[in-house]
């Protein structure tokens, strides 16, 4: 899966369609975002990164990244059977939303 739209309406509903505070938000969430790899690095699989999965995909539905919000409930899901979180593709579907944000803050 590789994540490739974002709802940009929602982020604007609830950013009142001010500029500057979606780049705020944009910008800390990237931020969390590679905060969550580092961690989840060390934890893996373990109540610890269920606590992180489930913070990660609130956060990507607060800006409008629902495709990696969806991808990350499944981490969870994972996570909470027991099974291994797949660290190389959760990381890969940040970083392609990462580079989407990064993309429309450069334009």
């Amino acid at each position: 899966m590789t994540v490739q739209k974002m709802d940009w309406s929602h982020l604007d509903r609830v950013t009142f369609g001010d500029a500057s505070l979606q780049k705020q938000v944009l910008t800390m969430f990237c931020d969390q975002a590679r905060d969550f790899i580092e961690q989840l690095r060390v934890v893996n699989a373990s109540d610890e990164a269920v606590t992180i999965l489930h913070t990660l995909k609130g956060s990507s539905r607060g800006i409008g990244a629902n495709d990696l919000a969806d991808f990350v409930e499944e981490e969870e899901m994972r996570c909470l059977a027991g099974e291994m979180i797949r660290l190389d593709d959760l990381f890969a579907e940040i970083r392609v939303v990462c580079e989407i944000i990064e993309g429309k803050a450069a334009s």
